[in-house]
């Protein structure tokens, strides 16, 4: 070992490298075709939007931002008033979010791995992870929410390892990640584990930097939730109920974190039991970590913050998908522990590396783990290239070209965002993208996928028709994706539909009273 270490870079000075590297070519990379762009983006983009046009925050439709947390549409308002355009902000926030990311990863390895080649390989496995470029290249806040995790776990291990006595570092880490994501309450509980663990049988002596540590986490998300009730009625937006049980949700959880670690090609029974396996070890090691003191195995304390924080986040995203009307939880939405399971998993192959396993000498174990590492870098670096490579032909979602040749989209360009018109569509999120004009959706029959019937949907038409507003309907027959709102032939039993353009991916029709 002693050898490697004159032939390779200081570990150090390689994390810094690729800190900077990452995140320039992260950044380089989206400035190509810009970064992919879904309908919650939209949210985010049209949030930043209003804000530096002092409407508050205010969404596409010019409803309240409620159903998301304000850091990142904040984020993406500060830099579209220093002059930035929405693509370069976004991408922006992705560079150094992801060159973050990479930075504090690296202190983590070079401060807790002993094996140092265990080091540089893990490095390998985090930055090119089979999650990390698909959240990477998309104007979503999943990529800040990564980095404040990781951010979360290297205060946690200054905290235990008393390089710092204070608890506010934490606390600070957490209240950020609580207000990109709502999902962030996982932090709470898991500041509390860190306290204790760290103070033990003496966790009075400092129990109100406990209560301090809270109260900085808490209290902007808080006054941010209870302005959403006093604006909108709501904490968190509209919710239906999910149709999800939680078995699904886990199946589908297990799934995507075995995805991670072998190839989809393989059965699905398979990498839904690594999944599942990997949630049992970090169950396990949680478990063990607070039994008595006389049989309490001692994992290295980056190993249990991981695993604990992991298991919190889990919980509060399979309650959520099984309780509210979400997506069916995919890659994206478990990105943010993918960081820990692999920190997880080095502390216990550094602990295995280091010992004699049966017959086989500790060098025989290294080798081992090295070959396994490099092979199966393997399948995480192809990922990433055909990642990279599609967004360099072209962008996701909205952003793609088909969405710039789009006749409907054109014909939405000669339309005025006049007060005098009110335009619906059951694809508003990318007219105001392309076109910057005000549309609502249109009249939905339940809450997303949820069973759930809303009230009134039809309330801001009516109100429109009888203040002498024109309403037109600009509706997307191949692009439809929201099969929860009315289609256009339903709509003729309350309206008049006029046609007033035709095109092959769908039409516009004004809409009167009968």
């Amino acid at each position: 070992m002693g050898k490697l270490r004159h032939v390779v870079p200081s570990f150090e000075v390689l994390v810094n490298i690729m800190a900077v590297g990452s995140g320039v070519f992260l950044f380089l990379l989206l400035l190509i075709n810009g970064p992919g762009v879904s309908p919650d983006s939209v949210d985010y983009i049209a949030t930043a939007r209003n804000l530096i046009a002092g409407n508050g925050f205010t969404t596409y439709d010019a409803s309240p931002f409620v159903s998301f947390m304000p850091l990142y549409p904040t984020l993406l308002a500060l830099l579209m008033f220093l002059g930035l355009s929405v693509s370069q902000s976004a991408s922006l926030i992705a560079a150094l979010s992801y060159g973050g990311m990479v930075y504090v990863s690296g202190r983590i390895f070079n401060s807790c791995i002993r094996n140092v080649p265990l080091k540089f390989f893990m490095f390998a496995v985090l930055i090119w992870g089979i999650s990390i470029p698909r959240i990477a290249v998309n104007v979503w806040t999943e990529m800040p929410f990564l980095f404040f995790t990781v951010c979360f776990l290297w205060m946690s291990i200054r905290y235990m390892g008393k390089t710092t006595t204070s608890l506010r570092y934490v606390a600070v880490t957490a209240g950020f990640g609580l207000l990109t994501r709502s999902v962030g309450l996982f932090f709470i509980p898991s500041i509390v584990m860190v306290y204790f663990l760290r103070w033990k049988r003496a966790w009075r002596k400092n129990i109100f930097s406990l209560f301090e540590s809270l109260i900085i986490t808490c209290f902007v998300p808080v006054l941010w939730v209870l302005g959403n009730f006093i604006r909108a009625d709501t904490l968190l937006g509209e919710r239906g109920v999910s149709t999800y049980s939680i078995q699904e949700v886990g199946n589908t959880i297990f799934y995507v974190m075995g995805s991670w670690f072998i190839p989809t090609v393989l059965p699905d029974l398979l990498l839904t039991l690594v999944g599942a396996g990997i949630v049992v070890v970090c169950v396990i090691i949680s478990t063990l970590t607070f039994f008595p003191h006389k049989t309490r195995i001692n994992f290295p304390p980056f190993v249990v913050i991981s695993a604990f924080t992991a298991i919190l986040f889990l919980a509060v995203m399979s309650y959520s998908s099984s309780t509210v009307a979400l997506d069916l939880l995919g890659d994206r939405h478990v990105s943010p522990i993918y960081p820990l399971v692999v920190f997880l998993f080095a502390g216990l192959i550094d602990s295995m590396s280091l010992h004699r396993l049966w017959f086989f000498s500790r060098r025989f174990i290294r080798g081992v783990i090295v070959l396994g590492c490099i092979i199966w870098l393997i399948y995480p670096i192809r990922n990433a290239i055909r990642i990279y490579q599609s967004l360099v032909r072209d962008s996701y979602a909205y952003n793609a070209h088909i969405w710039y040749d789009s006749e409907l989209i054109d014909y939405a360009h000669t339309l005025d965002d006049s007060p005098d018109t009110f335009i619906v569509s059951n694809m508003p999120d990318a007219i105001f993208f392309h076109t910057g004009l005000t549309v609502h959706l249109v009249p939905r029959k339940t809450y997303y996928n949820s069973p759930s019937v809303p009230d009134n949907e039809f309330a801001a038409i009516d109100t429109a028709l009888e203040s002498g507003q024109k309403v037109l309907l600009i509706w997307f027959e191949d692009k439809n994706s929201r099969d929860y709102v009315y289609t256009p032939e339903e709509l003729p039993n309350k309206y008049k539909v006029k046609t007033t353009f035709n095109g092959l991916e769908g039409f516009a029709a004004e809409l009167k009273t009968r």
